[in-house]
């Protein structure tokens, strides 16, 4: 990096127990970027080495959770790192996914004015060519963004992708705080109520796996839906 120069672009990677992708995810990244991107790593907790091999790399910046925080626990900490640090845009990537350059290329290239741009994951695939716990996470998925898409109007089909950019300035007036997946509800549903521009694009390189890491929507289906209803009180969508 060059030294004084200003940051504009952070680039964040929250994993957890990825120590055997993390190096070769951060070199590929590296050559993708300019002076102009920073890169966080937030370790959510890992049980293997993850930790010790970032520690290794001075350019990385980075942050350990002692214990895991969930998923929304490390874009809180992400977002908060990025406000003091004064950047503009912040890039969500989900580095074990092998197209995660391409997301990042795709979100990158985008010209159009936004708030929040989402890469969907979501290809006309068929029930038959994806195993059967990821086609029931897909079609409850495509119920939760039906749900936000009715008070919204975002048109989202991948509600949940881990694939983001946001303009930072744009989510100043919201109160983001939910340490889990319903995370994602805050966030779209008090950008209707802040009235940003949301744009979804198709990112066609990453295939759809809704299920890593046990996050299983089967099971917190009702939860999530009774979410979006107390969300909407709180942060009317008119």
């Amino acid at each position: 990096m060059l030294r004084g120069y200003f940051l504009k672009n952070l680039i964040v990677l929250p994993v957890y127990n990825r120590s055997s992708i993390i190096n070769n995810a951060i070199l590929k990244l590296s050559k993708e970027i300019n002076e102009s991107f920073e890169i966080l790593v937030i370790d959510d907790g890992s049980e293997d080495n993850t930790a010790e091999i970032i520690e290794t790399d001075s350019q990385i910046k980075f942050i350990q959770h002692e214990n895991t925080l969930g998923y929304g626990g490390c874009l809180i900490n992400a977002l908060d790192y990025a406000k003091m640090n004064e950047f503009q845009f912040m890039y969500l990537l989900d580095i074990s996914y092998d197209g995660f350059i391409r997301a990042f290329k795709d979100m990158r290239d985008f010209k159009d004015e936004f708030d929040i741009l989402n890469c969907s994951r979501y290809t006309s695939m068929k029930s038959d060519e994806f195993p059967n716990d990821d086609y029931i996470n897909y079609n409850l998925s495509l119920q939760i963004s039906a749900k936000i898409n009715s008070v919204t109007e975002y048109n989202l089909e991948d509600t949940f992708s881990p694939f983001k950019l946001f303009r930072l300035d744009s989510l100043s007036e919201m109160t983001l705080e939910e340490f889990d997946e319903a995370f994602i509800i805050q966030l779209f549903i008090q950008s209707k109520h802040f009235k940003l521009n949301v744009k979804e694009i198709f990112c066609d390189s990453v295939r759809l796996d809704i299920n890593k890491d046990d996050f299983n929507l089967e099971y917190d289906m009702d939860y999530y839906l009774n979410f979006i209803e107390g969300e909407i009180l709180l942060y009317p969508c008119e």
